[in-house]
């Protein structure tokens, strides 16, 4: 399950503290051995699930990935995230 959310500013503060990935954009496909939960800091991407559910992510969004996901990614714009696996 990909869930996107608009985060509180107390969560924007707690994410200052994960670790920072980017990514140019690119397509690529990630399986998710993890949850993982990220907050976008610039760019654009789709992901789709092994559904065929499109998600469009944006700068701003905070979104959780349940363990077990088989995902393929479309980076639209530079990505810039916090994201913590757990």
């Amino acid at each position: 399950m990909i869930k996107i959310e608009i985060p509180s500013d107390s969560r924007i503060e707690e994410v200052q503290e994960w670790d920072v990935w980017e990514k140019e954009p690119t397509a690529f496909e990630h399986f998710y051995e993890k949850n993982e939960s990220f907050y976008f800091l610039q760019g654009e991407a789709e992901i789709t699930d092994q559904h065929g559910r499109l998600h469009c992510i944006k700068k701003g969004d905070f979104v959780t990935i349940d363990k077990g996901a088989d995902t393929t990614w479309v980076v639209k714009e530079k990505v810039k995230k916090h994201f913590m696996f757990f």
